[in-house]
């Protein structure tokens, strides 16, 4: 991306953002939303493919494989049973230890996952309403930044820099394209959750 978009508001001077204004529309028989951010960078959004978000499971369950809990015994009828533990079975230091490194384990898949989608999204939902403003990339060029050469990391660089002025701006990337993909609400809290501590996490 070579181009940023100029402030369509006021400017700030602090505190919490203004409230963003959205509408909806169809372009080319999808519904999209237009978005402007806490910098006043307006985008429209489009719907976030559901088999691109199944694509990015599979990508992520090859590098991390299968996250399994730690097991204990018991004696059965059928002789000893194998159960895997829970947060209330754990007992001895080394049940304790085991179950840490899977808690660890299986927040970084989600972690993983978490960002592998911000990052789809950015690229894949996000279409920049551009204007002739033309020179961020040597405005960040000239404060110090190494300007990657692959359109893509400038795409993101710009979402970075030019796009997003609050935290809610980066959920706002992956709340409304979910919404218009027509994601349940169920599916929608639990992505925000997990989107909510990455952020928390990026922006600390």
């Amino acid at each position: 991306m070579s181009k940023q978009n100029k402030n369509n508001g006021k400017k700030r001077t602090g505190g919490k953002p203004s409230p963003v204004r959205r509408t909806s529309k169809k372009r080319g028989g999808v519904r999209t939303q237009l978005y402007t951010s806490a910098k006043g960078t307006q985008v429209e959004f489009s719907p976030m493919p559901p088999m691109l978000l199944a694509r990015i499971e599979e990508q992520v369950d090859k590098e991390f494989g299968e996250i399994e809990p730690p097991t204990y015994e018991s004696d059965g009828l059928a002789g000893k049973q194998v159960h895997p533990h829970t947060k209330s079975s754990l007992e001895t230091d080394e049940d304790k230890s085991a179950w840490a490194v899977y808690e660890e384990r299986t927040a970084e898949r989600g972690e993983r996952i978490s960002s592998l989608t911000l990052r789809a999204l950015q690229i894949e939902c996000m279409r920049p309403i551009i204007d002739d403003d033309d020179d961020w990339l040597e405005r960040l060029e000239f404060i110090g930044f190494d300007i990657p050469d692959n359109k893509f990391d400038q795409q993101l660089l710009w979402v970075e820099s030019q796009f997003v002025g609050h935290a809610d701006d980066i959920m706002a990337c992956m709340q409304i394209p979910m919404e218009l993909a027509g994601v349940s609400q169920e599916d929608m809290a639990a992505a925000e959750t997990m989107f909510r501590n990455t952020v928390q996490e990026e922006t600390a």
